[in-house]
């Protein structure tokens, strides 16, 4: 069986990928558009304007990977800032 599962890391190449807007959530009934990027629902990603927004996120992960830091620790943590934090719209 083959495996079709697939992820972003820093080494995608990401220059050349078309993409108008991400969701940075996943949608609930509540919320059907859970913090879009761009923000404004008029306007969508310019060329090359994704890969400039994305890369950094993956920069980030990449240095705690390679710091030896667990990812899920990491996961945990970011998820508790986010629940105790909720004013910095994580």
């Amino acid at each position: 069986m083959q495996d079709i599962s697939w992820g972003i890391t820093n080494t995608t190449k990401l220059h050349g990928v078309r993409c108008e807007y991400i969701f940075m959530r996943l949608p609930t009934k509540e919320d059907p558009d859970p913090l879009r990027k761009p923000d404004n629902k008029q306007e969508v990603f310019a060329d090359g304007d994704f890969a400039d927004f994305i890369q950094p996120i993956f920069d980030t992960l990449d240095l705690y990977h390679n710091q030896g830091v667990d990812p899920r620790a990491v996961a945990i943590a970011f998820k508790n800032l986010a629940e105790n934090h909720p004013e910095a719209e994580l």
